[in-house]
């Protein structure tokens, strides 16, 4: 038992159907190898088939599909195709899906994935691997999503395919409609742009003729340029569209450039002309502004000291000159006389300049002697004075002098004045001296007689004074003076001994105040500041003999005072030599630097450089005092420091200034460029080179700055001025295009305006829209559409015309028939009584358009007219004749949309089989209903006369009903 249990088969492996069949049904998508087991080895294709419709796996269903069973083949497919469309709750992740779609290459299976598949991401994936215009058409109709029609309807190339998407689109889908719409109009575009390319070449050629006729070339010479790059741009777009040269556009290619290498020749030496004229006028005015200046310096010149060197340069302007070629006759001569006239100037103001230095010389001795005699300490005479004057009479006095000898003058003046004062002084000075001297004398007796001993000490020395001041004064008094003075000296050395017992009372009183200093808290900076005041004041007291144990006891209180500040002075002295410290190691930095760094090296930093010295200049000056005995050395160790890096950076700021202004003179030249694009792209270049590695002073780096940018904006001014000559002409080509639609607007709305001329003026309009240019992107598409809308309306309204004239045309027809076949269903004995009626009818009746089928109505008409009269019998109307008749009245029925006659229902249903066969064939046309109708009719009245009268009536009933609708 054991064993039969352990060896006995699972039951989808047993040998009943029903048993496998309901072990299948319990299998679940996790048995997946039992599943595909049974799918590949099972006997029966129905219990196959369960199995594969449980299987999930797409590679296992894959490997079904490759089964010789044809149930299981087709089953195993038709479920991959599910699950790989999405179509099924186990269907895959859309990620794996995508990726598996990634790698196929079905054409059949990417088509079922796109009309079947639910998932916008997944058709839009498979719809980037399908390349058939007509499925991409089909998708762009009918797709539900509106992204998967967009993209679909981009994708189509064949102009058919977007004919028909945009027929079938209008009105439903707006931006379907209008990609097809654009996409067809662009192709529209390419076809006719070989017409409108050769027009243009030929618009090109016609302004080249223009100015080889204008031969002016001073104002045509960017004309001929933009024609070249005109003729270039169409030839590039020739190459592109793949236009093949033919003899004739070969010989308008070789004309053209004929015609452009005269052109150019003739332009070239204008050119070579004017730049040879404008190098001699350049020369020349360079002359004349070099002299101008040179005239100005010599105006404001004051000495001849740089008189010799303005000489040579002056003569050096007249060989410059004399060598700088010739100008035409009148330009030249007036800059000759100009050139004469500064030069006269110029020699005029040198010889004034050596007439007036000579007197400045006189002058300038005259203004020393002045000087000298100010200078001296002696009493000033009026002889002195007298002289002077002399001999500034005797030099002299010019009508118009310079600054420097209204200088000179004013200087004299000045001195004289000052002697003269001085010499006033003098006399007023001697008698305040003798009075003070009286007055000192009487002072210091009365201070002798007081017993005040300093005061008579300091008016002893007062009056000493005066006796020296006094010295050239009469003898007799000077005598008295010294007399009285001998007196009070005596007396002052007797008073000088009570003094030193004075001075002794004052220095014990210092010692006193220095003991109650000893042991206060102060600030050291205020007991420094006392005790050297009263070391000052001690020895103000020294009257010839001190007591040298009082100094030893003022000395001892002073050094006990000072005490507590040693701690203090000691801290500044120790920080006055750490910024002695700091200093000398930026003096040694900057002198090591300047030692070690290669300066003649071509990838040296230098703004680096410069920013490390100024780091270091700034360490420098933020570094405290130090020691005034070491301040010199410091001083000068950081001015050699200072001199050595400044030469090599005096060298390298001249080398980066000259770099500057050569990039400022590149910027300047570049205003001249033609080709202003050019131009800006170099000033953009040029600017990034702009480079400040050691700057000048603030003064020179701003002026230099503003040439700098000045340049530049020069330039960009010229741009911004082409810029706006290009707006100007765009504006102008926009308004000219907004009055060709006002003027297409006003053709459409003159009810007066003649039908037939609508197309020509439609024509002409385009022709001009696309002969006048571009115009502003701006409003560009709105401008556009009023173009479009207005050539539009013209079409419909042509369009209406011809409508009306062809209903009109069919009416006319009807009418012809009508009364031929009234007479042709006439008998002989009323044909008498109709017949001129009939006849006055049709002559009242005008001609068809169509000549040919008016010929034969009348042919028709004449022997309907011959049948009415008797005198000929009507031709017999044939069964083929008879039929095409009645396929003509089905035709026409179709188009307005009637049943036929229920006789006529199968060849009615024959016609459409065929019509729809070739429809699906591509061998039909669309024709418009009135063209078809049109065509119709004519046919039915070529044939002979109807067999039946209701197929006329017929004829005539759906052509009614056709022109109501």
């Amino acid at each position: 038992m054991l064993k039969q249990f352990l060896t006995r088969k699972p039951k989808w492996q047993h040998s009943k159907i029903d048993v496998r069949k309901q072990a299948i049904e319990e299998l679940t998508a996790t048995d997946i190898e039992v599943l595909l087991t049974i799918a590949k080895e099972d006997s029966e294709p129905q219990l196959r088939c369960m199995a594969v419709r449980k299987i999930s796996d797409l590679d296992l269903l894959k490997q079904l599909m490759q089964e010789t069973h044809w149930e299981v083949k087709q089953l195993a497919e038709q479920r991959y195709l599910q699950l790989l469309a999405g179509l099924k709750a186990e269907s895959p992740a859309l990620q794996t899906r995508l990726a598996i779609i990634e790698n196929l290459d079905n054409t059949a299976l990417l088509e079922y994935l796109l009309r079947e598949s639910q998932e916008v991401e997944l058709r839009l994936l498979v719809l980037e691997k399908v390349g058939r215009d007509a499925l991409y058409g089909d998708v762009a109709e009918k797709d539900s999503a509106a992204e998967v029609r967009l993209r679909a309807v981009e994708k189509i190339t064949s102009r058919s395919t977007l004919e028909r998407v945009m027929k079938n689109s209008r009105g439903k889908d707006k931006k379907v409609y209008r990609i097809a719409k654009e996409k067809l109009d662009a192709m529209q575009e390419i076809e006719e742009r070989p017409k409108r390319l050769s027009a243009q070449r030929e618009e090109v050629r016609k302004r080249l003729e223009l100015l080889r006729k204008l031969d002016d070339w001073e104002t045509s010479g960017q004309e001929l340029t933009r024609v070249g790059q005109e003729w270039q741009r169409l030839a590039q777009e020739a190459v592109e569209l793949r236009i093949v040269v033919d003899a004739q556009l070969q010989a308008q290619i070789q004309r053209f450039e004929q015609l452009f290498a005269e052109c150019e020749a003739a332009a070239r030496a204008y050119r070579d002309v004017q730049q040879a004229q404008a190098q001699v006028r350049e020369e020349k005015q360079t002359v004349l502004e070099h002299l101008q200046a040179l005239l100005l310096q010599l105006q404001q010149a004051e000495a001849d000291g740089n008189l010799s060197a303005l000489e040579t340069q002056l003569d050096n302007l007249h060989t410059r000159w004399d060598y700088s070629g010739t100008l035409p006759l009148p330009e030249e001569q007036n800059m000759l006389s100009r050139f004469k006239q500064l030069h006269k100037q110029a020699q005029q103001q040198i010889t004034a300049i050596r007439h007036s230095h000579g007197i400045a010389v006189a002058l300038e001795r005259l203004c020393q002697q002045a000087e000298k005699l100010l200078g001296q300490k002696k009493a000033v005479q009026t002889k002195h004075l007298s002289g002077l004057q002399s001999a500034r009479q005797a030099i002299e006095h010019l009508p118009q002098t310079n600054a420097h000898i209204v200088q000179l003058d004013q200087r004299f003046s000045q001195i004289y004045a000052a002697l003269e004062a001085r010499l006033a002084e003098q006399q007023q000075q001697r008698k305040a001296y003798q009075q003070a001297l009286k007055e000192d004398l009487q002072a210091l007796e009365a201070a002798l007689e007081a017993g005040e001993f300093q005061k008579s000490v300091d008016l002893e020395q007062k009056v000493r004074d005066l006796l020296d001041l006094l010295g050239d004064a009469p003898k007799h008094s000077k005598a008295d003076w010294e007399r009285r003075l001998q007196t009070c000296h005596a007396k002052i050395q007797e008073l000088r001994g009570w003094q030193r017992w004075g001075n002794s009372l004052e220095r014990e009183a210092l010692c006193a105040q220095m003991e109650a200093l000893i042991g206060l808290e102060a600030d050291p900076e205020d007991l420094a500041k006392r005790v050297k005041d009263a070391q000052t004041l001690w020895r103000t007291l020294n009257d010839g003999k001190q007591d040298k144990a009082l100094w030893e006891r003022f000395n001892t209180a002073c050094q006990k005072v000072y005490a507590p500040c040693h701690e203090h002075f000691a801290q500044r002295a120790q920080e006055r030599r750490q910024n002695y410290e700091k200093k000398r190691a930026v003096c040694e930095t900057l002198l090591r630097f300047a030692q070690e760094t290669d300066w003649k090296a071509r990838d040296l930093d230098w703004k680096a450089a410069y920013r490390f010295v100024q780091q270091q200049h700034k360490d420098w000056y933020q570094a405290g005092p130090t020691d005034r005995k070491l301040r010199k050395e410091l001083d000068g160790q950081f001015a050699a420091a200072e001199v050595a890096l400044e030469e090599h950076f005096s060298r390298e700021r001249k080398r980066n200034l000259h770099q500057r202004e050569a990039l400022i003179s590149k910027i300047k030249a570049l205003e001249a460029v033609e080709d202003i694009q050019a131009a800006l792209e170099n000033v953009r270049a040029l600017q990034s080179e702009w480079l400040v590695t050691v700057p000048g002073s603030r003064k020179e780096e701003n002026q230099l700055w503003k040439s700098f940018q000045g340049a530049c904006d020069a330039v960009f001014e010229r741009d911004r001025q082409a810029r706006q000559a290009v707006e100007h002409s765009l504006q102008g080509n926009q308004e000219a295009k907004e009055a060709l639609c006002v003027q297409l607007e006003q053709l459409y709305n003159d009810l007066e305006a003649t039908q037939e001329a609508l197309p020509g003026a439609r024509k002409k309009a385009e022709q001009q829209w696309d002969e006048i240019g571009e115009v502003p992107k701006k409003g560009l598409r709105k401008l556009e559409k009023r173009f479009k809308d207005a050539v539009r309306a013209l079409e419909r309204r042509y369009a209406g015309w011809q409508q009306q004239q062809q209903k009109a045309q069919l009416d006319l027809l009807r009418d012809k028939a009508a009364l031929c076949a009234q007479l042709e269903r006439l008998d002989s004995s009323a044909a008498v009584a109709v017949l001129e009626t009939v006849r006055s009818a049709w002559e009242q009746l005008p001609p068809l358009l169509d000549a040919t089928l008016q010929q034969t109505l009348e042919q028709r008409f004449h022997t309907a007219c011959a049948h009415a009269e008797g005198t000929a019998a009507l031709p017999p109307a044939t069964a083929e004749v008879q039929t095409q008749q009645r396929l003509l009245c089905i035709r026409m029925e179709l188009l307005a949309g009637i049943e036929s006659p229920a006789e006529d229902k199968p060849l009615r249903m024959s016609y459409q089989v065929e019509r729809l066969s070739k429809a699906m064939g591509g061998g039909s046309e669309n024709l418009e209903k009135t063209v078809e109708a049109e065509a119709i009719a004519q046919q039915f009245y070529r044939l002979a006369p109807a067999s039946e009268v209701a197929l006329e009536q017929r004829l005539g009933q759906a052509l009614q009903v056709l022109h109501e609708a």
